[in-house]
């Protein structure tokens, strides 16, 4: 039924996109045989410089509800079909949409794969960071909230958690009722301390970023599920309040599935919106690559990490060994190129199966009967701990959990780059995602360095076949100490946007810049990353050869034929996209049916 909706979905879209219903300006999946007469609920995205309050005066009497998030040029309105339709028709008005329900991106924690107790060791000089000067650095976390745990807390015992708003009617800002920011938090920022200070303690477990403060935005509920409006009204208060709680990163391990472009759909605005602000935004890639049938588990990747602009992080699963290369990809880790857009995603992967982190007691996922605590005896010794479950540590599985790898990576960067971290003010400002970006992915273990394919069992018994390229890895496995060392630049005005795909007409398919996100110079273009080792030297990416000459990326049996996207033999072959020396070489989301961690 999954793969179905799947693949019904991609063809209406594919036959429909560029013909939107009602009157070509309300998106695709406004729900058919709405009565005339009855309320509902949408989201209108206006044309940039458009005046809200002008909108407001024309408009207001034909909607009982008008509610403007004016960082983003959106407007959460509730009207008729009717009446919205006549709204729709106005010049300065881009699109209408209705609210989309999203959900978190993770599972519950099984057993079968361990993670490490932290990316990197206690006594690593990554754990030094060089501190800011004024308000600390600050990533936000648009969850189910965040529960003040004592691993938050600075060594004086102040809380790192900075509580923002709630947008969930039912629930107030603090706390967590759900578990999921939680966990997502202590993978960025826990210091460890619970897990440090235990009698007979032999394990520290802590997050990738220790030191930075994490800005609660609650946005989805006690079921871990939220709206676009929610979500929307979260990326408009961190922009808002970016520069006052000095917010560098912005982490969103929420998604969708993809309806429309990324250039009309309200959350891909959005999250544009915020990378133009200065934020670096990162984003869960999804967790439906066991869609196995004809799509293969590509195509699957969710919005908003379907933007071009955002960094997308798919899930690895780690083998419980020190080796970085016995890693491998998660079964259930979403892969590009996205629906609609064709845009290459993720761009990275990280660890996201069985991941130990943060729990929030008397959570939704902490009293369930299917979540896993992590034992005691895993960070204390078993004489004196035992095998006892924690009160302070859950296993989780998902894209979710690798976004915050990366989102906490780039803290770090910010926290040891001086240059990343200029006044809001400064001119330079809106370039550091894009820098912070490049220096990820270029630095990243690429997918060229594992092996092409695995067959190994999920936790449920099921033998899976899992191909490791460029459309399910990206530019390959974050290297944190790799990314902080870099101190790449990018040159003026040149900006990191994923690349996006398309079918040749008679066959065949190519490579294009994403120029309706960066029309002008993007990441893909001469000599642009300075430095000694640029990225492709003088002969670069896209010369006039596309990316191999005539027969283009995979030749005349192509994207939607009966091989799937692009049949058995993964994307480029043996070689990937661009070799070793370059930029890139849970719970179902909307269902009933369970996806369970990799074992």
């Amino acid at each position: 039924m999954i793969r179905n909706f799947w693949i019904v979905r991609g063809l209406a879209l594919l036959a429909l996109i560029g013909n939107l219903a009602w009157a070509g300006k309300c998106s695709l999946d406004v729900p058919d045989g709405t009565k005339n007469n009855a309320e509902i609920d949408v989201l209108i995205t206006t044309k940039q410089g458009s005046n809200a309050a002008a909108l407001r005066l024309k408009h207001r009497s034909q909607t009982s509800l008008w509610q403007e998030l004016p960082n983003l040029g959106i407007i959460y309105v509730r009207s008729t079909k009717l009446k919205i339709c006549k709204v729709a028709a106005d010049v300065d008005i881009d699109v209408v949409s209705p609210n989309r329900t999203v959900r978190m991106q993770s599972d519950f924690g099984m057993v079968g794969a361990g993670v490490p107790s932290s990316p990197y060791a206690s006594n690593s000089p990554l754990q030094t960071n060089v501190s800011t000067t004024g308000t600390p650095v600050t990533v936000a976390v648009l969850d189910s909230g965040v529960f003040e745990h004592p691993d938050l807390r600075t060594s004086t015992g102040a809380s790192r958690v900075l509580v923002g708003p709630s947008f969930i009617a039912s629930q107030a800002a603090g706390g967590d009722g759900y578990g999921h920011g939680t966990h997502v938090a202590g993978i960025i920022a826990g210091d460890g301390t619970k897990s440090a200070t235990e009698a007979g303690s032999i394990n520290q477990l802590h997050g990738v970023a220790p030191a930075v403060r994490v800005a609660s935005v609650k946005v989805l509920d006690a079921n871990g599920a939220g709206t676009d409006l929610s979500v929307l009204q979260g990326i408009d208060w961190v922009i808002g309040n970016r520069s006052t709680h000095n917010i560098r990163v912005m982490n969103l391990s929420v998604g969708r599935p993809v309806w429309e472009s990324y250039s009309t759909d309200p959350l891909g605005r959005a999250v544009e919106t915020a990378w133009r602000n200065g934020i670096v935004v990162v984003v869960s890639a999804g967790n439906w690559g066991r869609l196995n049938g004809k799509m293969g588990g590509y195509g699957t990747i969710t919005s908003p990490g379907n933007h071009p602009a955002v960094i997308t992080v798919g899930a690895l699963r780690h083998r419980d060994t020190s080796a970085r290369m016995d890693e491998r990809l998660a079964s259930f880790s979403s892969r590009g190129p996205s629906i609609v857009d064709g845009v290459m995603k993720p761009d990275v992967v990280a660890v996201g199966n069985k991941v130990a982190s943060l729990l929030s007691p008397n959570s939704t996922l902490a009293l369930s009967p299917s979540a896993m605590r992590v034992p005691r005896g895993y960070y204390c010794t078993a004489s004196t701990c035992g095998t006892t479950p924690s009160t302070d540590y859950l296993y989780l599985s998902g894209t979710s959990m690798a976004a915050p790898m990366v989102a906490g990576t780039a803290a770090l960067m910010i926290l040891n780059d001086a240059a990343l971290r200029p006044a809001w003010t400064a001119a330079g400002q809106t370039f550091v995602p894009d820098t912070i970006k490049a220096r990820i992915m270029k630095t990243a273990t690429k997918p060229s360095a594992f092996p092409a394919s695995f067959t190994a069992p999920d936790s449920t018994g099921v033998m899976r076949t899992v191909y490791q390229n460029v459309r399910s890895m990206g530019a390959g496995y974050l290297d944190i100490g790799a990314a902080l060392k870099s101190r790449d630049t990018l040159k003026p005005g040149v900006r990191a946007a994923s690349p996006q795909v398309r079918v040749r007409k008679g066959g065949g398919v190519y490579v294009v810049h994403p120029g309706s996100v960066y029309p002008n110079n993007v990441l893909w273009g001469d000599n642009v990353l300075r430095g000694d080792n640029v990225l492709w030297g003088d002969n670069v990416l896209w010369g006039d050869n596309v990316l191999w000459g005539d027969n283009v990326l995979w030749g005349d049996n192509v994207l939607w034929g009966d091989n799937v996207l692009w049949g058995d033999n993964v994307l480029w072959g043996d070689n990937v996209l661009w070799g070793d020396n370059v930029l890139w070489g849970d719970n179902v989301l909307w269902g009933d049916q369970v996806l369970k961690g990799d074992q």
